[in-house]
């Protein structure tokens, strides 16, 4: 199967970094999953803006 793979991806760190920052708070129950989104949209949207 992977010897068909021919696409490389590219993992943004920022990105990445930012969905990680919520995973906390959304798996203990303490923040809502619209709420974790909303926070990694406005870090990404930053991060995009400079």
């Amino acid at each position: 199967m992977c010897g068909q793979l021919n696409t490389p991806i590219f993992v943004d760190q920022v990105v990445r970094e930012a969905v990680q920052s919520q995973m906390k708070g959304l798996l203990d129950g303490t923040l809502t999953a619209e709420s974790a989104a909303a926070a990694v949209m406005e870090k990404i949207e930053l991060y995009l803006k400079e």
